[in-house]
């Protein structure tokens, strides 16, 4: 594939780190292991955006569960609210009659944001009309009668259990609690005081021509995904300037979101080799890095921020691969001053 990478600078200094992405990103490329791929960083503030392959830097890609993480802030947002609490049953704020109470202890918004509620991975009774887009017929109905079966008793002493279900189901009770879609609660309380304007489910015509084309593992083109009832678990899609707005507004959150911002990086529960989870958002075993990744059909995301270093990551590549993530670790490294391997890629 001809490289044509454009370098979008939003600072004075972003050549400072260009060689460094270029070292990282280029031979991916170059190894067509990646079709392409839109790189952000941020460093006390500053940020810098670099565009592989791509046709422009503002190009739109779909950021799959790190959707998880914006239904996270809103739950924190409505918790300072006091809309709802994060004890409270996800019961609480569904339909009456949609699933049947169970005894014992149930299934809190907290242990939803968690990934600690027990529940599966995918819900049993999902079975798509179309397994290119495998969660756009999966409505609120069908979300409901599994709920059914499965009930809402929270497992004793549930441990962490990544769930789509579960996050789904978190973005979809809160919704039905502020009165709005899923995509216009996140607009109300994340996205449009972030000035985001490019994040969102629905594509506006001059979107939808920036949206970067998927590829599968194969390196076809895929389709876009759609989410109905479990759109909370990763229905948004965005831009590398959008997403940086984002890391930033974590590393130094606006006052009005301060308190639920920070809320959603405390740690609460153990994930494993040293891992821990906040609200949705995954903390590394370095303590220091906050980190989410994503993936759909013909997408992977990658966003991470250190609090302490001020920095930031954003990795949007336009294709189901595993070296999203190998991509933004190295990134963390660059910015933490480190020479990062270089990545491990087999030519097709």
């Amino acid at each position: 594939m001809k490289f044509f990478a454009v370098l979008f600078a939003l600072t004075a200094f972003a050549a400072d780190r260009k060689a460094a992405v270029d070292q990282i990103v280029q031979p991916a490329i170059d190894a067509r292991a990646i079709p392409g791929a839109v790189i952000g960083l941020i460093e006390n503030g500053k940020t810098q955006i670099f565009s592989f392959a791509a046709d422009a830097p503002n190009s739109v890609f779909e950021i799959g569960s790190i959707t998880k993480t914006f239904t996270a802030t809103a739950l924190a947002i409505m918790v300072e609210r006091k809309m709802v609490a994060l004890d409270d049953p996800v019961r609480k704020y569904l339909p009456a009659d949609a699933v049947p109470p169970g005894d014992g202890p149930e299934i809190r918004l907290v242990d939803l944001a968690t990934q600690t509620s027990g529940l599966p991975r995918l819900p049993g009774n999902m079975k798509p009309k179309d397994f290119a887009n495998p969660y756009a017929d999966y409505t609120p109905q069908l979300l409901y009668a599994f709920l059914g079966q499965v009930s809402l008793k929270r497992s004793a002493g549930a441990k962490f259990l990544y769930s789509n279900l579960g996050m789904g189901l978190l973005g979809h009770a809160l919704s039905l609690r502020y009165g709005k879609s899923y995509e216009q609660m996140i607009a109300d309380l994340i996205t449009g005081p972030l000035k985001m304007n490019d994040t969102s489910i629905k594509l506006n015509a001059d979107e939808k021509k920036r949206l970067a084309p998927g590829h599968d593992a194969k390196g076809q083109v895929a389709p876009n995904w759609d989410l109905d009832a479990l759109a909370g678990a990763g229905a948004l899609r965005s831009t590398a300037g959008d997403m940086l707005k984002y890391v930033h507004a974590q590393i130094n959150p606006p006052e009005s979101m301060k308190a639920a911002i920070e809320m959603t990086h405390v740690s609460r529960a153990d994930v494993g080799q040293g891992m821990h989870i906040g609200l949705a958002w995954l903390i590394k075993a370095d303590g220091k890095t906050t980190w989410h990744n994503g993936g759909t059909g013909g997408y992977t995301s990658y966003a991470s921020f250190n609090e302490a270093g001020k920095s930031g990551v954003v990795v949007l590549v336009n294709a189901q691969v595993p070296l999203t993530d190998q991509i933004g670790d190295r990134l963390e490294q660059v910015l933490a001053g480190e020479n990062p391997e270089p990545l491990k890629l087999s030519s097709k």
